[in-house]
């Protein structure tokens, strides 16, 4: 008997806890599942559900840990969750209304090493803050008002391989904002008012495989003298 009344209390204890952690977990699921990306966020995961929330996608594997927001409805308070994500290697933020007001929320940031801000709303204000992330390794700003002003901002990412800034309002000028950049390797002009005197700038920097200056006025003997500074690179355009 004592037996039997034994297994039958053993029993109701297990069912508890189960219906204990079941609803915990549910709790829990709900929780996360109604977290409004317009509230501040305490935690990493609290982060990555805001940021779920507004189609964006959080990934971590083989150390690469990112945020992908490109073409999403994020707006420039959303970024404050990043906060959160103090480890983050890579944030995509093209096609979106991302502007200046939303890259101070950049600062920390320090193991990011690809932003991409294609179409966005970034000015030569907002490069400041970009200029301010030392392990940037690949940056895309094309097609935002950015002038030679915004590029000085960039000078001391000497870690750069990979610049796009299609579509920019650099000049000859800004181009020599990018002298120390030694470990350049692609640099995307097109569509720039960057001329043949403005090439000049980058026959120092050696490590540099593809120039693309489509739709510029660089001219057919401004890309030669170019190709016989930098023989193995890759230079795409002229007229």
């Amino acid at each position: 008997m004592r037996t039997q009344c034994g297994r039958i209390c053993g029993s109701l204890v297990l069912w508890s806890v189960i219906v204990f952690v079941g609803c915990a977990e549910e709790k829990s699921a709900e929780s996360a599942s109604t977290v409004s990306p317009d509230e501040p966020s305490e935690n990493r995961e609290e982060a990555i559900a805001a940021i779920e929330s507004l189609g964006g996608l959080v990934y971590d594997k083989e150390g690469d840990f990112g945020v992908l927001l490109s073409q999403s409805k994020v707006k420039d308070q959303h970024l404050a969750h990043l906060e959160q994500l103090p480890g983050l290697t890579t944030l995509r933020l093209s096609h979106t209304s991302i502007s200046d007001a939303g890259l101070k929320h950049l600062i920390g940031l320090d193991q990011l090493k690809s932003l991409e801000l294609q179409t966005s709303k970034v000015t030569d204000q907002g490069m400041e803050q970009i200029g301010k992330l030392p392990q940037l390794e690949y940056l895309d700003v094309s097609h935002n008002k950015i002038t030679d002003s915004g590029l000085e901002k960039l000078k001391g990412l000497t870690k750069l391989k990979h610049l796009n800034l299609a579509g920019t309002q650099v000049t000859n000028a800004g181009l020599s904002y990018l002298q120390k950049l030694e470990n350049l390797e692609t640099l995307y002009l097109f569509s720039t008012k960057v001329t043949d005197e403005g090439l000049k700038n980058l026959e120092g920097l050696k490590s540099l495989k593809t120039v693309n200056l489509i739709s510029t006025s660089v001219t057919l003997e401004g890309v030669k003298q170019l190709k016989t500074a930098l023989p193995d690179c890759n230079v795409i355009g002229g007229e």
